[in-house]
């Protein structure tokens, strides 16, 4: 009973000690990049795959997740979603200049990603794979002292300068200087999906702001109106 015990649990995946390592190598050996694998998640009863999280060590701060077969070693991973993901943040980080205080984007996929194994892929060719592409922006603001609501609304017009190709849905939120230490706390060690990121999320004011073609829906007025009692 013992050895078939044992037997059981080497087939479900609970036991073997080398599933880093042979994470590790798969990646490696896909990428041609170093990486480390920060964990190991527990195998469900029945999967021929486990599941881990990474980090390639040239970009520690992008950690992403990626399932290994546990016959052959083949893998699947979302490394390239969230390199372009993290592109699109820095992008659309730089055309906020003019904006009257502190802010941190973090976007993420709104729809299912194209596959590619193309490390040096543009936002633009990426998002060319799929006209369905669409992506989710949380806008974190902690906006300075008597901050003036037109200049907050000026800036965020100039959201998607030169990004009009992106299908994005953004989310504004207005926070304070340690919430916005927060956010970035929580998204260092885990993602959107994480318990502890819609926990945070659900205790803020939130504002739509419906883009089309590159152009903010709402006019200066209607957007004065929602954030008059938070701005």
């Amino acid at each position: 009973m013992a050895a078939l015990s044992m037997e059981m649990l080497t087939a479900c995946g609970v036991s073997p000690e080398n599933r880093e390592e042979r994470a590790k190598a798969a990646l490696e050996k896909k990428y041609e990049m170093e990486f480390e694998i920060t964990e190991v998640y527990p195998q469900k009863f029945g999967d021929l795959f486990y599941r881990v999280q990474a980090y390639a060590v040239e970009e520690p701060g992008l950690r992403f997740k990626a399932a290994i077969d546990t016959e052959d070693d083949r893998i699947s991973d979302d490394l390239i979603e969230k390199r372009i993901c993290a592109a699109i943040s820095r992008t659309l980080g730089e055309n906020l200049d003019r904006l009257p205080g502190l802010f941190f984007l973090y976007t993420y996929p709104g729809a299912p990603q194209p596959l590619t194994d193309d490390l040096g892929i543009s936002i633009r060719d990426y998002v060319a794979l799929n006209s369905r592409n669409r992506f989710t922006v949380d806008l974190y603001v902690f906006p300075d002292t008597g901050a003036d609501v037109k200049a907050v609304y000026d800036s965020l017009t100039d959201l998607l300068k030169d990004s009009e190709y992106l299908s994005v849905d953004v989310r504004l939120y207005f926070v304070k200087g340690e919430q916005l230490d927060e956010v970035q706390d929580i998204l260092d060690l885990a993602d959107e999906n994480s318990m502890d990121y819609k926990r945070f999320k659900q205790s803020l004011f939130r504002v739509e702001l419906p883009y089309e073609s590159g152009k903010l829906q709402l006019t200066e007025r209607e957007f004065t109106e929602i954030v008059r009692d938070v701005l």
